[in-house]
């Protein structure tokens, strides 16, 4: 069945038997829409609809035993409804043309040319070569065209039989982006993309990015064919911390490991082991060594429109804990990020998160908050401690749906947001003031919390979104005069 559960639908399998359902797996893969899914007798061989080519639905079959992908149909107007004949043979669809409903066969194996085939010149075509003798379906003697210019081409050319197929990597939807420039000169971006064989079996992913003018990068990996998923990665992140009011980068170089099981549709278990070096630039505190292992509980219920998530939650609650005996530090983390949208109308919704890490123990870790993604008007990581949260709520809406450019050239559409941000870190709990009076002499506002609103817009880019949004910091009391612009690149939360 066909299922969209990201950019573009996909093809996938879920196996009924009378003791349990099995979870989705996926099957097709790359850029663009896979629906209608046939599958031979056999189990062998599926069909189905594609626009992945030229944006233009047409048949493509997928040896499943040999992961190979071949084109089967190159119809200038489309076709619908791939169906394998019980023998295996034919495919048989369906067209539109001369304001009709056609129905054609074409053998299991055909091979066709490289041009498209457009069916109001399917008698042209016919006069200039001859094409199979048309497979009759109906009984009212309608004529049912084979258009003669059908092509086959191998995308991944299946191996000879008995040999190890070849894994080639397409990639994995469409590479993503964020950027950031601040009204005070702050500049911080990254890419990600994400590569598959076409049996979704490997998947590689690529990241890079750079963080207040150091470079980061990451390259993973995960081997998919089983319920459960195997994964590892090599990284350098740089962390950027305020400590004692003195900005200080902390970079972390090494890799980790990680195992998924699915419990549910919407629940996976992640368990995973990492380590790292970390150099500390100024030295505030000593240069270290972390080997840590961690375990997350995921679920993920969403449901998305065009323009994004819509409805549903999504939510990750871990606990991470290092392993003193093999690196240099001694702590626990706890770590909670949940994400609700509520949608108000067809096309606008209420999106809220919530998200904190607490850290005890010998050594306890040291996180940031503060700038886009987590506390907008307020610098990257201005707020660092041992124990943080933050929450974003935000109102979003269309603008327009379509803007043309001298009124030829599509740009996407335009939506607009309203937020309220806040967010805290601490040390100790009986520390911690949200709200009070900070002398008798003031009245009452936020001592240790901070926060903002502001308004934004957002243009659809298509992997990515282009965001301009203005900000003003808040005491709970007033909102204070200063406004801070941003401007990022990238996808809402």
């Amino acid at each position: 069945y066909a299922s969209q559960r990201g950019e573009f639908f996909k093809i996938y399998r879920t196996t009924f038997n009378r003791e349990e359902v099995s979870d989705p797996v996926r099957i097709s893969q790359g850029l663009g829409n896979d629906i209608m899914p046939s599958l031979s007798w056999d189990g062998q061989t599926l069909v189905f609809i594609s626009d992945r080519d030229k944006e233009t639905n047409n048949i493509f079959k997928m040896d499943l035993s040999q992961n190979s992908l071949k084109q089967v149909t190159n119809v200038f107007t489309g076709v619908l409804h791939p169906e394998i004949s019980p023998d295996g043979n034919q495919i048989f669809f369906t067209t539109y043309y001369d304001l009709t409903y056609h129905i054609h066969a074409v053998p299991m194996d055909r091979q066709v040319k490289q041009s498209p085939c457009s069916l109001s010149d399917l008698k042209k075509n016919d006069a200039k070569e001859k094409a199979p003798e048309p497979v009759e379906v109906n009984s009212e003697g309608m004529e049912a065209y084979i258009p003669p210019t059908f092509k086959s081409y191998p995308l991944f050319q299946a191996p000879p039989l008995g040999k190890e197929p070849p894994y080639e990597l397409i990639p994995d939807g469409f590479p993503t982006a964020r950027v950031a420039y601040r009204s005070d000169g702050v500049f911080w971006g990254d890419m990600y993309a994400s590569f598959t064989d076409i049996l979704g079996n490997h998947r590689v992913t690529l990241q890079a990015g750079i963080f207040d003018g150091a470079e980061n990068f990451e390259v993973g990996y995960l081997y998919l064919p089983h319920r459960w998923d195997v994964g590892a990665s090599i990284q350098r992140q740089v962390n950027l911390l305020y400590v004692g009011g003195i900005k200080t980068q902390e970079k972390a170089q090494g890799g980790s490991v990680e195992f998924l099981y699915p419990i549910h549709t919407f629940y996976r278990v992640e368990l995973y082991a990492t380590g790292s070096d970390y150099t500390i630039s100024p030295h505030w505190w000593r240069d270290y060594t972390n080997v840590a292992v961690g375990i997350n509980f995921v679920g993920d219920s969403v449901s998305s429109r065009y323009f994004g998530p819509y409805d549903g939650s999504k939510f990750l609650v871990g606990v991470e804990r290092s392993l003193a005996q093999l690196g240099d530090v001694d702590y626990v983390a706890y770590t909670v990020d949940y994400r609700g949208y509520l949608g108000v109308t067809e096309r606008s919704l209420l999106a809220l998160r919530i998200a904190g890490i607490y850290s005890y123990g010998a050594d306890q870790r040291i996180f940031s908050i503060g700038g886009a993604g987590t506390i907008r008007g307020y610098d990257f990581g201005q707020f660092t401690d041992k124990k943080v949260a933050f929450t974003n709520l935000e109102f979003r809406f269309p603008l327009l749906d379509r803007l043309n450019l001298f009124g030829i050239l599509p740009l996407g559409q335009l939506r607009a947001h309203l937020f309220a941000d806040a967010g805290t870190a601490w040390s100790h709990n009986d520390d911690l003031k949200l709200y009070g009076r900070p002398s008798e002499n003031e009245p009452s506002r936020f001592i240790d919390l901070h926060a903002s609103v502001g308004a934004g817009i957002s243009w659809d880019a298509g992997p990515f979104d282009l965001m301009f949004e203005f900000s003003k910091r808040t005491n709970g009391r007033t909102i204070l005069p200063e406004t801070i612009y941003e401007f990022w690149i990238g996808k809402m939360f």
